[in-house]
């Protein structure tokens, strides 16, 4: 039975990622600061003192002068003099200050929530809807409210001597708190004043300062709803669970010191109870809050100072991938970074070729700048054995802070859309890419070779096209760098590949690219080649609440986490060739294993990455002419093939104003320096 993962560095996660959190919080988290709890086995909890029978609006009409001495003074009194927060209230306002995304829905009118050490940056993230303790409002009319922050300013309401009797008596005192009248409506002089709290006989939209549509909102639209302290016995914990858990399947976090929600029962969303006070199981969660955000900055910043680990690293020179430098004095137990996959290239112009060209015009001319990687100091090619995976969130695409620049990522789409509409065009398909943010070279011990670690994560194709394609893919680069020293971090980075396609005459496979119907480089020498596919692994972007769920709980589990990478890895090995199947033809059973020879870089598209390799076929190159002109899956994209004996490769990069992909161009670059 496969052992389940520890639900608070899950919801820790959650939180990390600014996911739309939405906090429910009951009694449970005010009872450490001596608040008595509602409901439960404590012999003072307060719905035994005949709450249900006089905590009602109608009870307070009926005698409101015996309602305040006999009823709401003698139960509350204790709480306007001597609670104050505690760790579990301190937790929530820090955990809402670090993601602005999650609300806190409390449905205590202690207002600890508000007098925390720890200042609510965001005041609207918090709604009280059973009111608060020290605000009023008129019986009568419920829009009149006189707004007092405490009991001290109750003497607004009430005058000088009975706040005076409150304060000075304190909570321990046995002098009763003696109402002689009730204050009219200082506002429409007829209705009596009465706490601002939610009565029994009285509906969440009683009044507005109860914010029901927002708290109902946020159930609806969270990524995950969190209970603390509370029994489930209050009706807004039912409308939670139906807008969020019941109707979209988000998981559960009760946090509480039983269990209070029962698991399974056929439901379609996860529970996981986080058992323990809340003042304590509230702190564990902001530490791991923190710790997740602490890592989560050395990936951000410097993708962890571009892996420079002290004690000596090999790296690799930002301005040209074949120039290596050491740093340190030994090469060994360490990492080779890769400066160039989060800094520009310092000597190559920022000249891009954007999606704004229009399409069908295909550029002449020389080739476009390109970056490989990595150097031929390394034994090559690598099997799908050599290679490991690194696939966490950490590595996805910042949004740029402009709304403007992103709005772009839309807006490209729509009008490259209707170009190729109007050229009659298959129309443009997206869908979900790993998204590169690191290549890496990994040594662990002197006896152990050397692997190639993919630092991946998701984006998507619309996403690549508005970024990377666009012509603003330049000043994404300058902000990133600026704001987070990685200048593809505002990118989408989407991993390509290329096949170096060999036959058995020793004859590479190259394809035209069409004129009409590809996005990029139209007429162009170039290789076969794609993108691996995650939609292959059941992996989506962006990722729905229940997906993203299920991919955060896989990542956590070691197991699952291990078999996922290696599916990644085999996914992005095997794109290789099936790419070749559908633009050359070749069956798949004709083609080996492919072998990685490198990465390229395509600087003109800030960057954006692909992986080269190595597939050797078995047939002749007469039979890839066959299979070629049968028709292959993908024929329309390319125009014809070409061939050219390897041996004549370093002659045929030579040629003047060679039309060749600055993909392909790279490619062979990797191809002659490791194979030849």
């Amino acid at each position: 039975m496969r052992r389940r993962r520890d639900p608070t560095k899950l919801l820790a996660h959650f939180i990390q990622e600014k996911k739309k959190i939405a906090f429910l919080v009951g009694a449970g988290l005010s009872a450490a600061s001596g608040v008595p709890v509602f409901r439960g086995e404590d012999p003072n909890a307060i719905w035994v003192k005949r709450v249900t029978s006089m905590g009602t609006k109608a009870a307070f009409l009926r005698d409101p002068v015996t309602w305040y001495n006999e009823f709401w003074f003698p139960l509350f009194k204790h709480q306007y003099t001597r609670a104050s927060p505690n760790a579990g209230h301190e937790a929530l306002a820090r955990l809402s200050n670090l993601d602005p995304n999650l609300l806190v829905v409390t449905q205590n009118i202690d207002s600890l929530n508000r007098q925390t050490r720890e200042a609510w940056a965001h005041q609207d993230k918090l709604v009280e809807i059973h009111g608060r303790l020290g605000l009023y409002h008129c019986s009568s009319n419920n829009y009149c409210i006189l707004a007092n922050e405490t009991w001290a300013q109750a003497i607004d309401v009430f005058g000088p001597e009975l706040a005076e009797q409150i304060e000075g008596g304190g909570a321990d005192s046995s002098d009763p708190v003696v109402l002689t009248h009730v204050p009219r409506c200082t506002e429409c002089g007829t209705g009596y004043m009465m706490p601002l709290a939610l009565m029994f006989d009285e509906m969440y939209d009683s009044h507005a300062f109860y914010q029901s549509d927002k708290a109902l909102a946020a159930f609806e639209e969270a990524d995950a709803l969190v209970f603390v302290g509370t029994s489930f016995q209050v009706n807004i914990s039912n409308l939670a669970i139906e807008a969020g858990p019941r109707k979209r399947g988000i998981p559960i976090f009760n946090f509480n010191i039983r269990d209070g929600l029962a698991k399974g029962g056929g439901r379609r969303y996860d529970v996981f109870n986080i058992i323990g006070p809340a003042e304590e199981t509230l702190q564990k969660l902001l530490e791991q809050v923190e710790a997740c955000l602490e890592k989560d900055s050395l990936g951000r910043v410097e993708t962890e100072k571009h892996r420079e680990v002290l004690g000596g690293t090999l790296c690799v020179g930002k301005a040209d991938f074949r120039t290596t430098h050491e740093v340190g004095n030994t090469v060994s137990n360490h990492v080779v970074c890769n400066k160039c996959l989060s800094q520009p290239s310092a000597n190559v112009p920022a000249t891009p070729f954007t999606s704004s060209d229009q399409p069908g015009q295909a550029k002449s001319g020389p080739s476009y700048a390109f970056e490989t990687f990595p150097q031929p100091i390394f034994s090559f090619p690598f099997s799908e054995e050599d290679v490991e995976i690194d696939f966490n969130p950490c590595y996805g695409r910042l949004s740029h802070p402009d709304s403007r620049l992103e709005a772009n990522i839309d807006s490209t789409w729509d009008r490259l859309s209707e170009e190729r509409e109007a050229q009659g065009c298959s129309a443009l398909f997206n869908a979900v890419k790993f998204r590169l943010a690191g290549c890496l070279l990994v040594k662990e011990g002197e006896a152990r070779p050397m692997k190639l670690l993919l630092e991946l994560w998701l984006t998507d194709y619309k996403t690549a096209r508005g970024t990377n394609h666009a012509s603003i893919a330049p000043l994404l680069q300058a902000d990133g760098l600026a704001a987070h020293k990685d200048a593809q971090v505002y990118l989408s980075q989407k991993l390509g590949v290329s096949a170096i396609l060999c036959t058995q005459d020793g004859d590479l496979v190259f394809i035209e690219r069409s004129t009409k119907g590809v996005a990029d480089f139209q007429g162009y020498i170039d290789t076969p080649g794609g993108h691996p596919e995650p939609g292959n692994l059941g992996l989506e972007f962006p990722l729905s609440p229940p997906s993203a769920f299920t991919l955060i709980q896989t990542l956590h589990d070691p197991a699952n986490a291990a078999l996922l990478k290696q599916r990644i890895r085999h996914e992005i090995f095997t794109s290789a060739a099936q790419e070749v199947a559908d633009e050359v033809g070749v069956p798949l059973d004709k083609l080996e294993t492919p072998k990685l020879l490198g990465l390229v870089r395509q600087l003109e598209f800030g960057g954006v990455p692909s992986l080269t390799f190595l597939v050797n076929c078995q047939c002749r190159t007469s039979d890839v002419h066959k299979y070629y002109a049968a028709g292959p899956k993908e024929g329309n994209e390319s125009t014809k093939l070409l061939f050219i004996n390897k041996q004549g490769v370093t002659n045929f990069l030579t040629i003047p104003d060679l039309k060749l992909a600055p993909a392909a161009r790279g490619s062979l670059e990797l191809f002659i320096e490791h194979t030849l």
